[in-house]
């Protein structure tokens, strides 16, 4: 295991010396880190750790975590706990392969590399692709015998695993993903990033949080501000899956609410803004551009860090989110694999119980709800839908 988390990001499957080193930083950091931790939450002195961040520390997708060192030591933990290591050690192996193989090979690449290169390929194929392996992912049948063909043509290209990298990608996001961020595996992540960082983006992503957050800020006009930011990430989130007509009409509402010349919580904006957002929203396909409020959400989001989150970070009510998720990571207890269908041993009063909230910001509505639901939005004109 130890040795799997020292593979991340190696540039040579050959060495060995230097993966045993990285395994044995990555234990040593780990280490630090929560003996550093365990004394800044009996000190009290979060406030020297944490900075204000112009950009979010948390992952919102598989790939943030994919892509993130240390966002995968703990999924790799996580997924050792699910019985399901093979797919991240094939995912670090193909990735060592494609980085020693090289994207662009030339002619200069020297005979024995590319014979010691065919070796590892046919090493991932005998260890994750074929059948008959121990650690097989059981890949459709159709993958295999392409990787399989492949594999037998004179030059080796360094994607011959991208299509099962892809599939492996896929079921990580449509399986564990969501389980994960249910975990103490995830909660350990997120308590290790926020103890470092926090952006605006994160803040509305964490209710517990958002609500701290609501209660810190004194100016209804950037609460206003708040609720226009829940509405763009609504309208980001529920994009792909609805039709143009729905698209433009959640589009409009936001327009209306915040932007028209009878908009009732107004936000200031520039002419040459304005201007941009309607030709956006009003483009040439019918449909509004995902794009379409980007450049005022930014403008809201660099308000609000540059006004608030930077004393935020350092209040009392940070702090008290940080040690209620300290004291969520020691007391929770990771079930067996063969328990988890029934209790999630990773749920907590944030996760499970998101925070709807009402259109004055002056209280909130705590109540089971998806993860859509979570999000005020203005959009609620359409038929009693929820974004």
């Amino acid at each position: 295991m130890d040795d799997m988390i020292g593979n991340i990001g190696r540039t040579s499957l050959a060495s060995i010396d230097v993966k045993n080193k990285c395994a044995s930083g990555q234990n040593r950091l780990v280490a630090e880190y929560q003996f550093s931790q365990q004394n800044a939450m009996q000190a009290g002195i979060f406030e020297n750790l944490i900075t204000a961040q112009g950009s979010s520390v948390l992952p919102h997708s598989v790939d943030d975590i994919l892509g993130d060192s240390l966002g995968m030591t703990f999924f790799i933990h996580f997924l050792e706990s699910c019985d399901r290591l093979n797919l991240v050690k094939f995912w670090t192996h193909v990735n060592g392969f494609k980085t020693s193989l090289g994207e662009d090979r030339t002619e200069s690449l020297q005979k024995a590399e590319l014979s010691l290169a065919l070796l590892d390929a046919r090493n991932i194929y005998d260890k994750y692709i074929d059948g008959e392996s121990a650690s097989s992912i059981s890949f459709p049948w159709s993958i295999s015998e392409r990787v399989l063909s492949r594999l037998s043509e004179e030059h080796l290209a360094p994607n011959i695993f991208d299509e099962a990298a892809r599939f492996v990608r896929d079921l990580f996001e449509l399986r564990y993903y969501k389980e994960f961020r249910n975990s103490i595996y995830f909660k350990k992540y997120q308590l290790r990033k926020l103890s470092q960082g926090c952006s605006v983006e994160d803040v509305l992503h964490v209710p517990a949080l958002l609500l701290a957050f609501l209660e810190f800020i004194d100016d209804h006009h950037d609460h206003d501000n708040i609720q226009f930011l829940l509405a763009c990430n609504a309208f980001e989130l529920n994009y792909d899956s609805l039709a143009d007509n729905d698209v433009l009409e959640d589009a409009i509402c936001i327009y209306d609410k915040y932007f028209s010349m009878q908009a009732l919580t107004p936000l200031r904006v520039d002419v040459s803004v304005r201007q941009a957002m309607e030709s956006e929203i009003c483009s040439d396909s019918g449909r509004p551009l995902r794009s379409s409020f980007l450049s005022v959400k930014e403008l809201c989001m660099d308000s609000l860090r540059e006004k608030y989150l930077g004393r935020f970070v350092q209040s009392p009510g940070y702090q008290n989110y940080l040690i209620e998720l300290e004291g969520e990571v020691q007391n929770m207890i990771e079930l067996p694999l063969a328990n988890r269908d029934g209790v999630r041993a990773g749920s907590s009063s944030s996760d499970s119980l998101p925070v709807t909230l009402c259109a004055n910001f002056e209280a909130a509505d705590c109540k089971r709800a998806s993860v859509k639901s979570a999000m005020y939005s203005p959009l609620l004109t359409r038929q009693n839908r929820s974004l």
